[in-house]
């Protein structure tokens, strides 16, 4: 009997709720071999729904950068202040990044190591966020849980910093508009290894995974609560259509 020895994943559905069950070189979790069906497995497409950004839901991958509340006032003849965590190993790296409008579907993941890396909107503009806990910094193998894929929703007045090591989408999405445009903080080496490297996966500064090729897996932006409305998100249908009206 042929064995199956690919690494896959494999998905169970409970009570409407999409649950990983990862098979690991032909193996299942017990150890048990996987008969071999004679096809590739088809790549499986991860839905992730979208929820709202608080302090309290974001708390696993960052901090949220928000407005100050009103119980927060001067003292001492300072202005209110709440600091951030940010932190970093090298040089500063601050600049202005676009973000396009486009279909919420994805299969890279990417995380920094020498920065909490920081976004802060410039224009009111929604856009959504999709984050993973973070993984071992030493464990350049080690690939996102799975489980653990958040989408939130930024609403145009709030900012993220993310933890070090904090796996995210390559992108945000905004969900209304042609674009929607940050202030990008980050560190100066890890930004010039990006941009200087073909092939992301071979960073150092950073890790950068394609999940469809490493467990032939994809991941959609859903929004089954109703938080965005159906005619302002973007799915891969109505992309194009609304790239070509704008």
């Amino acid at each position: 009997m042929e064995r199956f020895t690919r690494d896959v994943e494999a998905f169970e559905i409970f009570d409407g709720t999409t649950r990983i069950r990862q098979l690991l070189s032909g193996r299942d979790l017990q150890g048990e071999c996987i008969p071999y069906s004679g096809r590739e497995p088809m790549s499986q497409l991860v839905e992730v729904p979208i929820e709202s950004l608080t302090p309290d839901s974001f708390a696993a991958f960052g901090e949220v950068i928000d407005e100050l509340p009103d119980s927060v006032h001067a003292e001492g003849g300072f202005k209110a202040a709440r600091r951030v965590g940010f932190s970093i190993d090298g040089e500063v790296d601050l600049r202005v990044i676009r973000y396009e409008f486009k279909s919420m579907e994805f299969h890279l993941m990417e995380r920094h190591l020498h920065v909490t890396e920081t976004r802060v909107p410039l224009t009111p503009e929604p856009v959504v966020l999709v984050v993973a806990q973070s993984t071992s910094p030493g464990d350049r193998t080690a690939l996102p849980n799975l489980e653990s894929f958040r989408a939130f929703l930024l609403n145009g007045r709030q900012g993220v910093l993310l933890g070090t090591g904090a796996w995210h989408a390559l992108d945000c999405f905004p969900v209304r508009s042609r674009h929607a445009d940050f202030a990008f903080l980050s560190e100066r080496a890890t930004e010039k290894e990006l941009r200087a490297t073909p092939d992301l996966t071979a960073c150092r500064r950073s890790l950068v995974v394609d999940l469809q090729k490493e467990l032939d897996v994809r991941f959609a932006v859903v929004d089954p609560s109703g938080l965005v409305s159906r005619s302002r998100i973007c799915t891969h249908e109505n992309a194009d259509a609304h790239q070509h009206r704008n």
